[in-house]
């Protein structure tokens, strides 16, 4: 008689646990690489709420980051069959140092660019100007879509008068320091943008999109100097900052 395969959660010696005080539990965890971790969370719901609250993925990610150093993160685009009506199928392939290959993929129009915005503290953003964008962790496979911006609209219509000879900004992708919160952000200059009732004094429009709401949001006031499209923002310390024209 084959015998049943025990799960992790089985073959662990939960009275061995259960002597451990709970916070040295805590620090044991934060030793244990992502894959083990996940399967961790199907001891107990103490395991899960430890696991999965934002303290202990900050203290596992410094513990990771102090042990192997950062991780080389690797995007490329997979072609995949036909789907329905809508043609090629893409999909976002990820490989990192610290886990196994993984897709994290939505099918899109065969003629859709898509563009990296960078990652930040384990979890990369991956964007298209003509469909949702994307924030995913390659390490657990999770990921979440979010919707074009505002000026992700008015660049389309743009593109349509002028064509696409003229620079564009891309799309900045950061953790805000003080909420510990992930942000998309698009700052783009005015110049060539018709805006309903918009201020022609105007220089610069930064969006900020709030995963909390779903929603894209203006923030004001945005750079008084027009930006360098040619240049990708850059994230350090809790800011995004972008190259201006002065």
């Amino acid at each position: 008689m084959k015998k049943r395969k025990q799960s992790l959660a089985e073959n662990l010696d939960t009275s061995l646990w259960k002597l451990l005080p709970h916070d040295v539990v805590e620090v044991i965890l934060e030793c244990v690489p992502v894959k083990p971790l996940l399967r961790f969370r199907s001891v107990s719901k103490k395991w899960i709420l430890t696991i999965d609250s934002p303290g202990f993925k900050e203290r596992q990610l410094i513990h990771r980051r102090q042990l192997r150093g950062p991780d080389v993160l690797i995007m490329r685009l997979s072609y995949d069959r036909p789907v329905g009506r809508k043609g090629r199928g893409r999909k976002v392939v990820l490989s990192a140092a610290s886990a196994s290959r993984r897709r994290i993929g939505w099918n899109v129009s065969y003629t859709c660019g898509m563009f990296c915005a960078g990652s930040c503290d384990g979890l990369v953003c991956v964007y298209c100007l003509y469909v949702d964008s994307i924030v995913g962790n390659p390490a657990t496979g999770w990921h979440r879509s979010f919707p074009l911006s505002n000026y992700q609209g008015l660049l389309i219509q743009r593109f349509k008068r002028e064509g696409s000879d003229f620079p564009w900004p891309s799309l900045g992708f950061g953790r805000d320091k003080l909420s510990g919160t992930f942000k998309p952000v698009w700052l783009y200059n005015s110049s060539g943008f018709v805006l309903g009732g918009a201020d022609k004094a105007v220089v610069t429009y930064c969006e900020v999109f709030d995963f909390s709401t779903n929603a894209w949001r203006y923030v004001v006031p945005a750079s008084p100097y027009p930006i360098n499209a040619y240049h990708k923002p850059v994230h350090l310390d809790g800011s995004l900052y972008w190259l201006t024209r002065v």
